[in-house]
C-alpha cells in the first residue's frame, strides 16, 4: 500500500491543483526582510511560495521531505535557473525541517525563512529553536 506522501503522481497532482497563495502575500512579507540574500523555504512541496519569493534574494533554497514534491520543484528551478542563467539561484533539496543544514552550504544563514502551510506537521517548539540556532542571520 502506498503511503499519503508516496503516490508516484502524487507532486504533480498537488501542483495541478492546489490553490496558490494571495498575490498580496510577497508585498506584505517582502518588506520585513529588507534586502536579504538568501531565502529558505521549509516543506517547499511543489515551491509555490518558493518561487513566488525568491526573485528578491541571490539565492532562494526549499528543502521537503516528500521525493514527488522535490522532483516538481527541483524541476521548475532547474527551469529558472537555466533562463537565469544562474545555477545556483534556486536549490531544492529533500530533507526534513531539522537537517536543513545537512543540504545548504556550510554555516549558511538565512534572511527570510517560510512555511508555508505546514508548520503544524512539525514539532513547533523544536523546529523553532533549530531555526533560531542554526538558520537565522
Amino acid at each position: 500500500m502506498t503511503g499519503l506522501w508516496e503516490h508516484k503522481t502524487q507532486g504533480i497532482n498537488y501542483d495541478r491543483y492546489r490553490p496558490y497563495y494571495p498575490s498580496d502575500l510577497t508585498s506584505k512579507v517582502l518588506p520585513a526582510c529588507g534586502s536579504g540574500s538568501s531565502y529558505l523555504d521549509v516543506a517547499t512541496g511543489t515551491g509555490q511560495l518558493l518561487f513566488s519569493l525568491y526573485n528578491r534574494f541571490e539565492n532562494s533554497f526549499g528543502v521537503d521531505l516528500s521525493e514527488q514534491m522535490v522532483e516538481v520543484s527541483s524541476a521548475k528551478a532547474k527551469e529558472i535557473n537555466k533562463r537565469e542563467n544562474n545555477d545556483k539561484k534556486i536549490s531544492v533539496a529533500r530533507k526534513d525541517c531539522l537537517h536543513i543544514h545537512e543540504v545548504v552550504p556550510e554555516d549558511q544563514k538565512f534572511d527570510l525563512i517560510t512555511v508555508g502551510e505546514a508548520l503544524h506537521w512539525f514539532n513547533i517548539d523544536e523546529f523553532l529553536k533549530y531555526v533560531k540556532v542554526r538558520l537565522l542571520h
